[in-house]
């Protein structure tokens, strides 16, 4: 039997199986020393004795960096993270409840919960005072409750209208019942928004007329018909009356819903705050939501806000501002093209064309083939413009390999295991799930994009022809110092870096220094260990469809920048693969990869490949066309996984960080030589399920062109 050593091209792309450390472990002794762990350890949010010393809300703060480790900071103070109210209670202290701050799911607990309110400005936004004199989340639907990976969590009406989250124990028939606590006012009924600043479903057309308020530098938030604002602490120095109405448009447009104005027009906001505006399904005259965007008017014309979140359950569309103006969800243009001028079409002219969605230019535009399987407003990335084999031809025949699938965000834990629940032992080859065990390391990721295709070699080849014009040089394209960030987060910064002892750093992006590890070269790109193993060919041929490998991690970030995308983060990949908060197996779930490659593109443990039937791994012939494993679909849509390519990642492989929002590790770690970088998902030539969980990591010298290892792009939502 060959050796993963003699049949990667890469024999030091490593398997580290759980969320902590660097180094190769055996499978069995990592059992061993899981089960020892598990006594020992539990999760940052979870119901144990060391967590229950610290129910209380701890000090004030401003920054994470201000928290000690496993705490965040949320709601003006440090606080656990969590999934139900299980994780702010203890069997000797009840009363904590999982609440919504905007971005994360954190503890409040019970001394908090018991100090009774009378306004809304006595709850830290985006909290409001409900008539049981209790702070909690205000909603329209119980959907609007279980978000950012909080579970179990109801819509009730309070005593005065107004619909507020609660535990389904403080619900009676739709109402909110449960008793104020000690030292209410109750002979002062509470200050509420009259009729509350939940938001109506669909388009309002009864025009809900005005609603204002005054918010300050804590923050708040308001709302009228479809439309809500929220303002977090910290965006305003002093007091501001803040209003919200309906007016006619200001300027032409496709509209889903009535255009508002949130006034005093002008207001600059030292952070970003949140417009949400809802909308009906029955409204979007069979278009996508995609179709869509909150948007406002720029230069007389309407632009789609930044780091839009859509939410189908809840029929909304959010994105942030800082300043205001004029609202209204907006229909896209489809603009056909690459994310910037330098962008070149299959004949190396510039590609320039933006047409209207519902113009009968736009509606062939969207039926073509530089458009096949893409969302009406979503730019065709550059890889997929000319059109053709690797480009246009996935899935059905039909389908763009561009195809960029939205993942909701939310919250869930990075280091968990899937146990058999008659043996106990990690499941693999047919048993039962008995659900994650072991969960740790909790961390929240914000709605993003990610390719439902690892690159192939179709797409791989119009970036070659973009950084290198001629095999033998000079350089063409490199991406601009700076590009690749993760731009819809923490108000363009991007990502958090998690990497960092101190203070707050956020992600560099494209370092100007890394230009010299560009050369997709013809010789480069089949210079693995095994040439066979290599997908490249220096002409097209047969093999556009299969996946890029051979690619070292700079030539991947690069080429997701120049795409109009950018690297995933490992809690992004892994988030995606474990299906959020479902915390699954394997991508697609629980039912055993088979061997007749319809759920991964692997080897069994004898390490002879199923792809295209079980035999020898001789090369390239036994990776697949991308998408093959069809019934491997992940929650979101996602194809490949687990099996087929590992995939490189943003980060530095190091232990996790807690606690994680929006973050990922960016700092090298100094006696790491090399310092490598995270690669995830699981090979076509590894032997045995068990390499393709959705909770495994693996980590690869970012230098290294391995047969074994590919990569995919993600994109803004």
């Amino acid at each position: 039997m060959n050796s993963v050593r003699d049949r990667d091209a890469s024999p030091v792309v490593r398997r580290e199986s759980r969320g902590k450390g660097r180094h190769r472990i055996p499978l069995l002794t990592l059992l061993l020393v899981f089960a020892a762990w598990l006594v020992l350890a539990a999760p940052a949010c979870s119901t144990s004795t060391s967590v229950a010393a610290s129910l209380v809300a701890e000090e004030a703060c401003h920054l994470n960096s201000d928290c000690a480790p496993g705490l965040l900071c949320a709601l003006g103070a440090c606080r656990a993270m969590c999934m139900t109210a299980a994780d702010c209670n203890t069997a000797d202290q009840t009363g904590g409840t999982c609440v919504d701050n905007g971005d994360v799911a954190v503890c409040r607990y019970a001394d908090e919960n018991n100090t009774p309110c009378s306004k809304q400005a006595d709850c830290p936004a985006p909290l409001a005072c409900a008539s049981d004199y209790r702070c909690r989340n205000l909603c329209d639907t119980s959907a609007d409750c279980n978000v950012l990976g909080i579970t179990g969590r109801v819509c009730a009406k309070d005593a005065q209208g107004v619909y507020y989250c609660a535990q389904p124990s403080e619900v009676s028939m739709g109402d909110l019942v449960v008793a104020p606590p000690p030292g209410a006012p109750t002979s002062t009924l509470v200050l509420e928004p009259d009729g509350g600043i939940g938001v109506v479903r669909g388009a309002d057309a009864a025009a809900p007329g005005a609603i204002e308020t005054m918010v300050g530098p804590i923050g708040g938030a308001l709302g009228i018909g479809a439309a809500t604002l929220i303002i977090p602490s910290g965006a305003l120095d002093g007091e501001v009356v803040i209003s919200i109405r309906p007016i006619p448009a200001p300027v032409s447009g496709v509209f889903l819903g009535s255009v508002f104005d949130i006034e005093p027009s002008g207001t600059q906001f030292k952070l970003p705050v949140t417009v949400t505006l809802s909308y009906a399904n029955t409204n979007l005259g069979g278009l996508p939501s995609s179709a869509f965007a909150v948007s406002t008017v720029v230069g007389g014309a309407w632009k789609a806000l930044p780091g839009l979140i859509r939410d189908a359950n809840a029929q909304t569309i959010s994105g942030t501002t800082t300043h205001l103006s004029p609202y209204a969800l907006v229909e896209q243009k489809v603009t056909v093209g690459g994310p910037d001028a330098s962008m070149k079409g299959a004949d190396g002219a510039a590609v320039d064309s933006t047409v209207p969605a519902d113009s009968p230019e736009g509606a062939a535009d969207t039926q073509g083939t530089a458009d096949a399987g893409l969302d009406v407003g979503v730019t065709t990335p550059a890889s997929c413009v000319p059109g053709g084999q690797g480009m246009t031809n996935c899935g059905d025949g039909t389908e763009s390999c561009c195809a960029s699938l939205e993942v909701a965000g939310g919250a869930y834990y990075r280091t968990y295991e899937n146990l058999d629940e008659d043996s106990g032992v990690v499941v693999g080859g047919g048993g039962t799930d008995s659900g994650a065990t072991g969960e740790a390391d909790p961390t929240t990721v914000s709605g993003f994009r990610l390719d439902k295709y690892d690159v192939t070699v179709g797409r791989f080849r119009q970036f070659v022809n973009a950084v290198m014009p001629t095999d033998a040089g000079p350089a063409g394209y490199v991406p601009p110092p700076g590009s690749g960030k993760h731009t819809h987060l923490n108000g363009g910064l991007g990502l958090l870096n998690a990497g960092v002892d101190s203070g707050v750093t956020y992600e560099l992006g494209w370092v100007a220094a890394d230009d010299t590890n560009l050369a997709p070269t013809n010789q480069n790109l089949v210079s693995c260990t095994n040439p066979e193993w290599a997908t490249w060919t220096n002409a097209a041929a047969g093999n556009e469809n299969l996946p890029i490998n051979c690619v070292n991690w700079w030539e991947s970030y690069a080429f997701c920048i120049w795409d109009g995308g950018f690297l995933p983060s490992e809690a992004e990949w892994g988030y995606a693969a474990a299906g959020g908060n479902q915390q699954r197996e394997y991508a697609w779930g629980e039912v055993d990869p088979g061997t007749a490659n319809q759920y991964a593109i692997y080897a069994d443990s004898d390490g002879l490949c199923y792809y295209p039937t079980v035999g020898t791994c001789t090369g390239f012939v036994n990776i697949a066309p991308v998408g093959t494993a069809t019934l491997g679909a992940g929650r979101w849509g996602q194809l490949d996984m687990g099996g087929e390519m590992l995939q490189w990642n943003l980060d530095y492989s190091a232990s996790y960080i807690d606690p994680c929002a929006d973050c990922a590790d960016l700092s090298a770690m100094p006696t790491s030589s090399p310092a490598t970088r995270v690669s995830r998902g699981g090979l076509f030539s590894y032997p045995g399920a068990s390499f393709l969980y959705a909770w495994l990591r693996n980590s690869a010298d970012p230098t290294v062109r391995a047969n074994t290892v590919g990569f995919r792009c993600a994109r803004t939502p």
